[in-house]
């Protein structure tokens, strides 16, 4: 028999990406208020929200987008004087709600970076900004946002207008340090976001997969794996600097001399996949 040792450890920054294709919001789920995922509707690469949701507001998180720390990029076209904005670190009922309070040009636009322990029923105030509002009042923006977390840091860069970023909301606070969830929030209707992405410190829905070769048997497997090829382990998110070992062990059947292949792969919701490739002789 044969034993195979698969190592995976965890790094490199993972890319969490809402390419907001369409219709299906796979992934999705509801974190505050009363709307469900099916108020939001995703097509050409645009997400937005279709249903008037109030001062409850309407937040959903992604399961991709999980993690403590990195850079949180995406662009906001926000009806005027209607708030919306990005749930940051989402655990059970705790999570920050990073919120831009629509104006028109040249009056400013509001930042807030806020903390909520009830699903977002009640909220504290972190930290305040303001920005340059966009000029175009029909669409509301685009606003670019680039948010940075650094452990209790929070740093938010604003771009409207075609201007430079410029640091608007600088913040420290260790209420909520992480990991969580990462995702979305809009009172109004036809609020809108689009280039969302998410450079994230965890692994996210990390799956360790190998298959049997030719010219061997399945015999049993580490940690869970199936007992039926392919063989998977669903490790689950991964820490920073985290690694996972799995075994499996194959009766070979092929002939002396017989080069048996073998490849194995990682995959994960915010990892392209990953394959290794390894070879036994008989």
């Amino acid at each position: 028999s044969v034993t195979y040792t698969l190592v995976y450890k965890n790094q490199n920054p993972g890319l969490f990406t809402g390419n907001f294709a369409g219709p299906s919001l796979s992934g999705w789920t509801t974190v505050s208020g009363t709307l469900p995922v099916s108020s939001w509707g995703a097509t050409g690469g645009t997400l937005q929200l279709n249903s008037f949701a109030g001062a409850n507001g309407s937040g959903m998180v992604n399961q991709g987008a999980y993690g403590a720390n990195g850079t949180l990029s995406f662009t906001l076209y926000q009806p005027a004087y209607q708030p919306a904005g990005v749930i940051l670190r989402q655990s059970g009922s705790s999570f920050y709600l990073l919120l831009f309070n629509g104006n028109t040009s040249p009056s400013a636009g509001a930042v807030s970076l806020l903390y909520t322990t009830n699903n977002g029923t009640s909220y504290s105030t972190i930290a305040t900004g303001s920005f340059v509002a966009p000029t175009n009042t029909g669409t509301g923006g685009p606003i670019n946002v680039q948010v940075i977390l650094n452990g209790s840091s929070f740093q938010v860069y604003i771009s409207t207008n075609g201007s430079s970023s410029n640091l608007d909301l600088s913040a420290t606070d260790s209420s909520l340090p992480g990991p969580g969830y990462f995702g979305v929030y809009a009172q109004a209707s036809n609020t809108q976001f689009t280039n969302y992405t998410f450079l994230d410190d965890w692994a996210t829905g990390i799956v360790v997969n190998d298959t049997v070769p030719t010219g061997e048997t399945f015999v049993s497997a580490s940690g869970g794996g199936a007992n039926a090829p392919p063989i998977n382990w669903n490790v689950g998110n991964m820490a920073p600097g985290a690694s996972v070992t799995e075994t499996w062990v194959a009766q070979v059947t092929a002939g002396a001399g017989t080069i048996i292949p073998n490849t194995a792969s990682i995959s994960g919701l915010n990892r392209a996949l990953e394959t290794s490739l390894s070879a036994f002789v008989t």
